[in-house]
């Protein structure tokens, strides 16, 4: 099973991401990628990618 930098890194472009949030167009649906146990920050920052669509 791949990490979630991995799974961030191929989705995103970026490289050595902590986590993700990445927006499906066909299905609007968004889906965060993270480590087991990811701090609430790291949750909320992604969530909040989700909401205003600013993808990095």
């Amino acid at each position: 099973m791949a990490n979630s930098r991995l799974l961030c890194d191929l989705s995103t472009g970026a490289r050595m991401s902590q986590a993700c949030a990445v927006w499906n167009v066909k299905t609007n649906v968004c889906t965060i990628i993270t480590e087991p146990h990811a701090p609430y920050e790291v949750l909320g920052h992604e969530v909040r990618h989700c909401f205003e669509g600013h993808f990095h």
